[in-house]
């Protein structure tokens, strides 16, 4: 009994140290883009990997008064992934990609946000 109890809270604990993916998986029609945004207010790296069935042009880009800024930039890919880390806090920051194929896309990714 002592035993399940400490492999119970040794699973506990790395889970709650272990962070977790948001997976989505989405169509991306021809011509199209698909964006995922979020607001970061503290220090906060972004873990991403992706994978589509066409390639489509992807970026990681934060909005502020000037505009878009990009970070990453990757023309007609159908993967990757990458850990960005010294991002500015209080930006709004997004995933997008564009499929600028005459296909639809089948897009499947997973991002964290870690502290």
């Amino acid at each position: 009994m002592k035993n399940s109890i400490k492999i119970t809270l040794l699973a506990l604990l790395v889970s709650l140290n272990t962070p977790a993916f948001e997976q989505i998986n989405v169509d991306v029609p021809a011509d199209s883009p698909h964006e995922e945004c979020f607001f970061l207010d503290t220090e906060t790296v972004i873990n991403y990997r992706y994978k589509s069935s066409e390639p489509l042009d992807f970026n990681l880009h934060y909005h502020d008064d000037n505009g878009m800024t990009y970070l990453v930039d990757l023309p007609k890919s159908s993967s990757s992934e990458n850990l960005v880390k010294d991002l500015i806090n209080k930006q709004v920051y997004c995933l997008m990609w564009f499929n600028s194929t005459t296909k639809n896309a089948e897009l499947n990714y997973e991002f964290s946000l870690e502290k």
